[in-house]
């Protein structure tokens, strides 16, 4: 049997995890799982089984646990920075959208993506 043919980033992928340095296989295997998730987070999930969540604080939860994971809570600190930096970026760019107004921005939107409320059991 013939084999599949297989994309330019599976390629890459096989090339890095046959040749590549320690920091290099790493790095793909992470890029890997974070692409694994986003695909699970946006394509896959049952809400039927009573656990509902937006894909935002899935994804969030997912970047606090890899970078705790990664750098204990240094890498937690970072995380919530850039973070913050993130949210404030979106936030200027939905009141510029909506003419100066936050009044549409759902309270629960704002609480969920919060760094600070995303594992607050790891809180530093």
């Amino acid at each position: 049997p013939e084999s599949p043919q297989l994309s330019a980033t599976q390629k890459r992928y096989i090339s890095i995890q046959t040749s590549g340095t320690p920091e290099e296989i790493a790095s793909s295997n992470e890029a890997l799982l974070d692409h694994a998730v986003g695909t699970i987070n946006t394509m896959y999930y049952d809400s039927t089984g009573g656990n509902n969540f937006d894909t935002r604080t899935m994804y969030s939860r997912w970047g606090a646990l890899r970078a705790y994971a990664k750098d204990g809570e240094e890498g937690l600190d970072r995380w919530k920075r850039s973070e913050r930096r993130r949210m404030e970026r979106e936030r200027a760019d939905w009141v510029d959208v909506n003419g100066g107004s936050v009044s549409n921005l759902d309270a629960k939107d704002k609480a969920a993506a919060d760094p600070d409320n995303i594992y607050p059991e790891i809180r530093t």
